[in-house]
């Protein structure tokens, strides 16, 4: 009985450093994708999209929802005034898995409420893309 218990701990030790070891390759491949695409549109002269205001993008589908995989947009709101380029901590990331809420906050021009939950250690390394992704590939115009 007591081997059985240590034979389940150690599969599921394993399992989670798998789970982990997975995470961190694919947010690199991701990031490698990032630059990769970057280098690709310096390369062929493709300017970044520009916005006519502050709004809504939908993001690439290479940077997805981290708690329910779904495809994600994101709400511009605070931008460098001289290029344009969107300011760190000016990007609001939505789920939009969660359509009706998307909706109802690009008609009212407000942020939407989610049911997830948003925790800082799920959403930094995608707040982190994103941010990154915005900056080289989107300007809003004055």
């Amino acid at each position: 009985m007591n081997a059985l218990f240590h034979i389940e701990t150690a599969c599921s030790l394993a399992q989670v450093r798998l789970r982990v070891d997975i995470d961190r390759r694919t947010l690199q491949a991701r990031l490698a994708t990032v630059v990769e695409f970057a280098q690709a549109r310096a390369r062929l002269g493709i300017g970044p999209v520009v916005l006519s205001r502050a709004g809504y993008v939908e993001l690439p589908g290479f940077i997805r929802c981290p708690e329910c995989g779904g495809p994600l947009a994101a709400d511009v709101f605070e931008h460098n005034v001289d290029t344009g380029m969107p300011d760190t901590f000016g990007v609001h990331l939505c789920c939009t898995e969660l359509q009706e809420e998307l909706a109802e906050a690009r008609a009212t021009d407000t942020v939407p409420i989610w049911n997830h939950n948003f925790l800082p250690f799920q959403w930094a390394a995608i707040n982190r893309l994103a941010t990154e992704w915005l900056q080289r590939n989107v300007r809003v115009a004055p």
